[in-house]
């Protein structure tokens, strides 16, 4: 990594793969010396027409938002949330690093005919007229683009149909 007064090696090398991983954040050079201590200096944009400040991510995509356009009640007992009408579940997710890969979306234990991708890639929606009454629970996961991965689970009830009491009035 370039640094004031010169260079210093920060990262490691795999020697069987030649590969070099870098490990902080930083404006990088390679430097060749060669058996003489003569040494020349390379960026890596003159080498690999990359950038020459490298950022490492290490980090998954973050939930950004959750929304329902629909009518939710809490419950008064255990302040469960219900879903009492039907409406469009909108999940956003960023990555501030090396961005969300769009293709990656996952939603499982729900009718996949529920769910969109947003047409930026950064969230989904979910149309809740396609969910069962009652409790359904999904799982939803996208990864960044070095694959780091956000899965979150969520259980939601959708309680559109309200009791009704029959019977004989007195």
């Amino acid at each position: 990594r370039c640094v004031e007064g010169g260079y210093e090696t920060v990262g490691t090398i795999d020697k069987s793969s030649g590969t070099y991983s870098f490990t902080d954040d930083g404006t990088y050079a390679i430097r060749v010396t060669d058996i003489t201590e003569s040494s020349v200096v390379y960026t890596l944009e003159g080498l690999f027409g990359i950038s020459d400040e490298i950022v490492v991510d290490e980090e998954a995509p973050v939930l950004s938002s959750y929304t329902f356009s629909g009518d939710i009640k809490t419950g008064t007992i255990d302040n469960r949330e219900f879903y009492m009408s039907d409406g469009i579940i909108n999940i956003s997710v960023e990555d501030a690093l090396s961005g969300v890969n769009s293709s990656t979306w996952s939603v499982t234990g729900i009718d996949s005919s529920a769910v969109s991708v947003d047409s930026d890639g950064l969230g989904i929606s979910i149309d809740t007229s396609k969910l069962q009454e009652g409790i359904s629970n999904f799982t939803v996961r996208v990864d960044d683009n070095l694959g780091h991965s956000l899965k979150k689970e969520y259980s939601i009830h959708m309680f559109r149909v309200l009791p009704e009491i029959t019977g004989i009035s007195h």
